[in-house]
């Protein structure tokens, strides 16, 4: 028994999608190229725009027909030399007509430079994408050998930041935060220079040194007819008469730019002038990237010509035969395999697939076996049709599928002959890596439903139906060999021995309501009341876009700024231009002058016409909370709907069918698809490259800046902050440093925190706190006193001043100050503390002085008094960010403190009345004491004897000090007890 792959396998340098580097690995890789009629129509029409037609060219073609490949032999065909170019000009005069052939042939000898760049992410519109192209060209004329005329726009900048020299890298250091690629390594133009003539780090790196240059007020703008004049210039010192610039996977750049495309407007422009031809390469048309009716897409259309790059059916099965490589010694022997197993399917090609004008030679057929025919052919429109990124026959041929069916097939092997329709299920549908549409998700939930009920040749049979029935669904009846009809499903296990009676299995699966066969077509069901209940719960899910989408998209965006959202200082909101109003937002409070919060309100759109409303409705919302710390955000760029109009559509259908489904196989298919669509709706707000905020104005119309993800996150959200919190300290701890949940669930972990707080770097319990006392001595702060007099205006120095205050306000003016109260104050601005554990370890600092003095402050509970030390302060702090302004401590401890007078009547208290002595004890109890000692002596005397008792029967010594302590407390109390004896008297 002998196996495929112990006869062939696949190319190991077979790559499914062409790169430069892939075809620069040989001299002749390129000339492999197979030039079908869409090529030859790019080629003759990018013939006809040097030839002085006014327009430029614009190529597009589905995922995986290979524009790469084609992209990059365009460059071959006039860079190359003359000798491989006529070679491979002989290799297919069949497939190039003589008069194209010619016509290149003239267009070489006129010198045209053509330049292939790929991969537009990131890009900007104007100065990264004019300097973009600017490299490719001068790397292009380098490799050629040729002179470069004056000073590029690069080498401008490179000058100019010498020119500002030291400068230029301070401005580096106080921007460290927003530059993701100018690091604070490069320490010199010099090594700055080498990097930025680095191709492959060039591009960020030179944003990030505009914006530096921008920052010191350098502009350096290149507009487009300073590049255009620089391109006439490098052209005529070398001798060419125009220049092609062919840049693939272009679709970026659109994506990105989409509504600032003026400068591409210009370059597209410059083909009328016949020197410089821009071409991009895109897998979709200029109506995926802009509505049809826009004045972008109208410029567009008159200065590009639009030619689509198709897969011809011949083609795409001469090219999968290529990735087929057999082993020499059993090459001779494979061939007898090969006849054999084509004997067995001849009758498909040569009459069944003949008949209905498959358009191929049965020796391209030949040549990719053991794959069935008929498989082969949907193989290919299946490809195109779903249309997902990298799904193509030849990603297919380098996969597991087909690797593992070679493995464990072979020619004697029963159920193993031949790659058959069913064997392409899993690639096409039940991947979940690469998204799929909706006529693929309902498919597959088809198949889900159906599949416990069927026995094993019945699901393979059931799965060829829902194939052809799938390529209908995508191409219409695009053609006979692609219909769900009965005799196509029958020729495609026709050969295959292990699956006979086709005709009996179909019959079974009809029976079985899987479909019903009319007039020789497999229809399927489609049960009206289950259409009918789909389309309500769609009608009703309309508006729950907010519901459906947006509320699982708060809990990315608090991942996304989970690093800087130190204590919940952001409360982090999505929402929909319908979901959203001024009276509608929740808990404004917090981002009032009473509050600790920012609100970041994104506002986001399901579709373009939403996106459309949503800047005067920030403009609106920002307006109105003027006075409010809140901040909205809108993603110009992203919607729902942007990249697909039926995205929204096909939600809600999933959703539906998710709501609806009782069957688990099922339910498991539409949650599959639904948390699919939110990931991609996750990535491409993720992914954003433009954010719009919008921050209210208390003097009049709201600001709105233009930042990108990494800039919010890095410094402009904290910068915002800052303003709005004066006395800010968040960043003193780098905002993650102490910041843990569990500090609060030990039982004394804030007063840990607190504790460090006071001793500073002399606090040797090991803990978290460390890392925050480093912190703040890199931040300037150190917990020496005469660090406080050497920074009045540090917002620690402004806490403890405001904190010094309450308590001469109160302790000083002999009342009893709450911590509680105190920190209350402390969450609103200009401090604004925060529910966490660095708010205790700064309490702990700023209130430390409230330990030392020469008047010893004390605290009391009403019960007890003792001297307030940090053990008990510490406590006290624990307890009160604990509570975080709830008001539910109980027995507070109060900052009080007790005068010579009081504390002589505590102390007194006791043997005047002849009760036990009080330890800690306070004023109050102390009252409390004699109180319940009066009642206990009133039950033997008269209450209008205990005065003169008191005074009578006691030492003079003993009279006099309680004469002096009447002054303060007793006066009262024989008030009251001489109320008592008037009113006996009268009884």
């Amino acid at each position: 028994m002998t196996f495929y792959r112990e006869y062939f396998g696949v190319r190991p340098d077979y790559v499914p999608c062409m790169t430069l580097a892939d075809i620069n690995k040989t001299p002749e890789t390129w000339l492999g190229f197979y030039p079908h009629d869409s090529f030859v129509d790019i080629l003759r029409e990018l013939l006809k725009s040097l030839e002085g037609n006014n327009k430029t060219l614009w190529i597009t073609g589905a995922y995986g027909t290979g524009k790469s490949y084609a992209s990059l032999v365009l460059q071959k065909l006039f860079m190359n030399d003359e000798v491989s170019v006529l070679k491979w000009l002989d290799l297919r005069k069949a497939q190039i007509p003589k008069p194209v052939r010619k016509e290149l042939i003239a267009r070489r000898g006129e010198k045209v430079l053509v330049v292939y760049d790929v991969n537009a992410d990131g890009v900007d519109a104007k100065n990264q994408f004019l300097m973009r192209l600017q490299r490719g060209i001068t790397k292009t004329l380098e490799n050629e050998g040729c002179t470069i005329p004056l000073k590029g726009k690069l080498d401008e900048v490179i000058e100019r930041i010498r020119q500002d020299g030291p400068h230029f890298f301070a401005k580096r250091d106080e921007l460290q935060a927003r530059l993701p690629y100018l690091n604070s390594g490069i320490k010199t133009a010099d090594a700055l220079e080498k990097k930025l003539r680095n191709p492959n780090l060039e591009s960020g790196l030179v944003s990030d040194a505009m914006r530096v240059l921008e920052a010191r007020h350098i502009y350096l703008g290149l507009s487009a007819e300073e590049f255009l004049s620089w391109i006439d210039s490098s052209l005529k010192a070398n001798g060419y008469s125009g220049l092609v610039y062919i840049w693939d996977e272009f679709s970026a750049f659109m994506e990105r730019n989409r509504s600032e495309l003026k400068t591409l407007e210009q370059l597209a422009e410059a083909a009328q002038q016949g020197r410089f031809y821009f071409v991009p390469v895109t897998h979709t048309k200029i109506s995926s990237y802009l509505s049809s009716g826009s004045e972008s897409a109208k410029k567009a259309n008159n200065r590009f010509t639009f030619k689509r790059l198709d897969l011809p059916d011949e083609t795409a099965l001469k090219l999968a035969a290529d990735a087929f490589v057999v082993k020499q010694d059993k090459a001779k022997e494979w061939m007898q395999e090969r006849d054999e197993l084509w004997y067995s399917v001849k009758g498909v090609v040569e009459n069944y697939m003949a008949v209905n004008k498959s358009g191929i030679p049965s020796a391209d057929f030949k040549d990719i076996l053991p794959m069935h025919p008929m498989a082969a052919f949907l193989l290919k429109h299946l490809s195109v049709g779903v249309g997902a990124n990298q799904r193509s026959m030849f990603e297919f041929l380098n996969g597991e599928e087909f690797k593992t069916f070679i493995e464990k097939g072979g020619l004697d092997i029963f159920g193993h002959q031949f790659l058959t329709v069913d064997h392409l299920w899993r690639y096409f549908v039940e991947r979940d890596d690469l998204g799929t549409d909706q006529h693929v998700q309902e498919t597959r939930a088809e198949y889900t439903r159906r599949k416990n009920d069927l026995q094993p040749d019945e699901q393979r049979v059931l799965k060829a139906v829902l194939l052809f029935g799938l390529i209908e669904q995508l191409q219409g009846v695009s053609h006979p060999l692609l219909s769900v009809s009965e005799e196509n499903i029958k020729r495609s296990f026709e050969g295959d021995g292990a699956l006979a009676g086709v005709d009996m299995i179909l019959r079974n699966l009809e029976q079985k309501h899987c479909f019903t066969i009319v007039n020789g077509r497999c229809e399927r069901f489609r049960d009206r009341s289950d259409t009918d209940e789909i389309m309500k719960k769609k009608a009703a899910l309309e508006d729950k876009f907010g519901e459906l989408v947006l509320n699982d998209t708060e809990i990315e965006l608090f991942k996304q700024l989970k690093g800087i959202n130190y204590g919940g200082r952001y409360d982090i909101r999505s929402a929909g231009i319908k979901g959203l109003s001024a009276s509608n937002i929740k808990k404004r409070d917090s981002f009032s002058d009473k509050g600790n919060r920012v609100l970041v309100q994104f506002i986001l759109a399901r579709d373009d016409q939403e996106q459309l409303r949503i800047p005067d409705k920030a403009r609106e919302l920002a307006k109105h909370f003027k006075d409010h710390r809140m901040l909205f955000v809108t993603l110009p760029e992203v919607s729902f709907c942007r990249d697909n109009a039926n995205a929204w559509e096909e939600f809600k259908e999933n959703s539906a069918r998710l709501a609806l489904t009782n069957d688990s196989s099922s339910k498991r298919v539409f949650e599959t698809q639904v948390k699919s669509a939110k990931e991609v709706w996750y990535s491409k707000i993720m992914t954003a490259a433009k954010l719009i905020v919008y921050k209210p104005n208390p003097k009049g119309e709201s600001f709105t800046e233009e930042v990108t993800w990494g800039q919010l996150k890095k410094e402009w959200l904290t910068g915002y902050t800052k303003q709005a919190f004066n006395a800010y300290t968040d960043d003193l701890c780098s905002f993650n440093s102490g910041f843990n949940i569990s500090a609060f669930a030990a039982p004394t972990a804030l007063q840990s925190w607190a504790l460090a707080g006071m001793e500073f770097d002399k606090f040797a319990r090991p803990g978290a706190w460390k890392t925050v006392v480093a912190t703040w001595q890199k931040n300037g702060v150190n917990g020496d006193e005469a660090w406080f007099d050497s920074n009045p205006n540090h917002p620690l120095t402004q806490l403890r001043e405001f904190c010094k205050k309450r308590q001469d306000s109160t302790v000083g003016a002999g009342n009893t100050c709450s911590i509680r109260k105190l920190y209350i104050d402390l969450q609103r601005p200009p401090f604004g503390l925060l529910c966490v554990p660095h708010s205790a370890f700064v309490l702990g600092f700023v209130l430390k002085t409230w330990l030392t003095g020469q008047r010893k402050l004390q605290w009391t509970d009403g019960v007890t008094s003792k001297t307030l030390d940090a053990a008990a302060l510490a406590e006290i702090i624990e307890a009160v960010v604990k509570d975080d302004g709830t008001n539910s401590i109980k027995n507070e401890k109060l900052i009080c403190r007790l005068s010579k007078e009081e504390k002589a009547f505590i102390e007194k208290s006791s043997v005047i009345f002849g009760n036990s002595p009080l330890a800690d004890g306070t004023v109050e109890s102390a009252l409390n004491v004699i109180a319940t000692r009066i009642e206990q002596i009133s039950e033997r005397v008269p209450l209008w004897v205990l005065p003169e008792c008191i005074f009578v029967n006691k030492p003079n010594r003993l009279r006099r000090r309680w004469t002096k302590l009447s002054t303060h407390f007793a006066r009262p109390i024989v008030s009251v007890l001489k109320e008592i004896r008037k009113s006996a008297e009268t009884k």
